[in-house]
């Protein structure tokens, strides 16, 4: 991997280097978790939208990865997440309704995919019924959520994100958060960044969706009457990467920020924050 120098002109002199077309996956950020009166539901991880043969033209593109929805305080009372961000790209943007997770054994939050303007959307596990039971994982870009166990404690696993090599390695992307459990058993969030969820006594390794994943926060749990009062997760932030093949076409112009993951055959690049690409005829 390497950083590429923003005063680098990629096109050379009098030649031009704008692609047939190129793969495109925009990945928006994650859902947080409500907050509940015992547990609630893990977030839905952030949509993910792909086009597998755009057609570019000779001008600048802006990327703008989404941030992930903001975290929310430990409220016994019961409160709900907060949405991701969109993330945009190449005229296309995400959609992250829904993303936030349910309090009080509610339901994980939804998230979706949108492939070659094909979309399918993925819904969040069930909570269980009773005042000692989990609450439902958050869905995935890529899977269901699952539903919680009843009468038995245990809140459902998110939902794995969708799968890619446009990195050049297989990656999931959006991974639902899990739910929060009424045992000590913390249940793991989705492939692809989802944070896992609180259990009666600890939050577990990463209960926050994972930086630049799209996964969703998560589940929280409450002290009400056992354990520790355990705010929920946060959402990871989102991503973009491109690909094309190289041919005989010289670099484009990226912007400092910009990974440069390009390998012998195709150019690769990966935007986690605020960005732009150009091409030249």
């Amino acid at each position: 991997m390497s950083i590429i120098n923003p005063y680098r002109f990629a096109a050379a002199a009098g030649g031009g280097n704008l692609p047939t077309s190129i793969e495109y996956m925009l990945v928006g950020g994650g859902g947080s978790a409500g907050s509940s009166t015992h547990t609630s539901g893990g977030a839905g991880g952030g949509e993910v939208v792909v086009q597998t043969a755009e057609v570019v033209s000779a001008t600048t593109y802006v990327i703008d990865p989404g941030a992930g929805g903001a975290g929310v305080a430990f409220n016994a009372f019961g409160s709900s997440g907060n949405d991701g961000e969109d993330t945009t790209g190449f005229g296309a943007t995400t959609s992250n309704a829904n993303a936030s997770g349910s309090p009080n054994y509610g339901y994980g939050g939804a998230s979706s995919k949108t492939i070659d303007d094909s979309e399918t959307t993925y819904g969040g596990g069930t909570g269980g019924t009773g005042a000692i039971t989990g609450s439902g994982g958050g869905a995935g870009s890529g899977a269901n959520g699952v539903a919680a166990s009843s009468p038995v404690a245990y809140g459902g696993a998110g939902g794995a994100g969708y799968s890619s090599s446009i990195e050049g390695s297989p990656n999931n992307y959006g991974g639902g958060g899990g739910g929060g459990s009424h045992t000590t058993f913390c249940q793991a969030g989705g492939a692809g960044g989802g944070g896992n969820g609180a259990s009666s006594s600890t939050a577990g390794p990463q209960i926050d969706g994972s930086p630049n994943t799209g996964g969703g926060g998560g589940g929280g749990h409450s002290g009400y009457f056992a354990g520790s009062n355990i705010a929920p997760g946060a959402g990871g932030s989102g991503v973009v990467v491109i690909s094309y093949a190289k041919g005989s076409l010289s670099e484009p112009t990226v912007d400092v920020w910009a990974e440069d993951l390009s390998d012998d055959d195709n150019y690769i690049y990966k935007w986690t924050g605020l960005g732009s690409i150009e091409w030249t005829d």
